[in-house]
């Protein structure tokens, strides 16, 4: 079960740049690796359709990776993202994604999953990016400032706190049953 939030958080929580932090906010030390990796998970798609791809571990971070791609007509192997994951109880995981060229660098983005039974949750608080949704309050409470539209997070735990007020407001991005 563990593994398929694990791959909820990192295929489908796109983690779209708008909650993000100029240093991880989930150090190497704290990162938590739940899952016995490599692992063979399914990416489930909006139309129902399913592909698979593997969850591996590369020192310390997992990295989600296609292995049925091509390039130029020829098999290749793709990397999707490479994150780490912190619990914050309650079934609630932060997920923390480095960038998309391979560095394990900032910006990081974040995002969040809540796990009920058998449904996922996936929250990445995608319409936070264009427009000020939190007050100034919150923001301050928070340790946030804004830059170019995006929310840079400044602690882990304000941003536990943060992802637990807001669950109350949208509606998940996605939700997933287990099967």
């Amino acid at each position: 079960m563990t593994l398929r939030i694990l791959a909820v958080v990192a295929l489908c929580a796109g983690l779209g740049g708008c909650f993000t932090s100029a240093a991880p906010l989930i150090p190497p030390a704290q990162a938590e690796f739940p899952v016995a990796a490599p692992a063979e998970i399914d990416s489930v798609h909006a139309d129902g359709t399913s592909s698979p791809l593997w969850l591996e571990r590369q020192a310390d971070v997992y990295v989600l990776v296609d292995r049925g791609g091509k390039k130029d007509g020829k098999p290749s192997v793709e990397v999707k993202h490479r994150f780490v994951v912190r619990g914050i109880g309650g079934g609630l995981f932060v997920a923390q994604r480095f960038p998309d060229s391979g560095a394990l660098a900032c910006p990081c983005m974040y995002g969040l999953i809540e796990m009920k039974g058998g449904r996922i949750s996936v929250y990445d608080f995608e319409d936070f990016g264009s427009s000020q949704q939190l007050s100034d309050e919150e923001i301050a409470r928070y340790g946030i400032t804004i830059e170019d539209g995006n929310y840079q997070l400044s602690s882990f735990d304000a941003t536990a706190q943060l992802f637990r007020v807001l669950l109350e407001r949208p509606r998940p991005d996605n939700v997933y049953r287990l099967k």
